[in-house]
């Protein structure tokens, strides 16, 4: 997946969508929630790197 990408979204009890998750950058889904209820401030997904890090 790329950075921006859209991994999922939360409705509201209407079907109304609330929120997008996007990716926060490029890397391999790892995690993604997908059963509800979710609760503000949780872990919807993780995406691992696939980009090594330079120190």
């Amino acid at each position: 997946m790329v950075a921006g990408e859209l991994l999922g979204y939360v409705t509201d009890w209407h079907g109304r969508t609330v929120f997008e998750a996007r990716a926060p950058k490029d890397g391999l889904l790892m995690l993604r929630l997908s059963s509800p209820p979710v609760h503000e401030g949780e872990t919807l997904a993780v995406v691992a790197s696939t980009k090594a890090r330079r120190e």
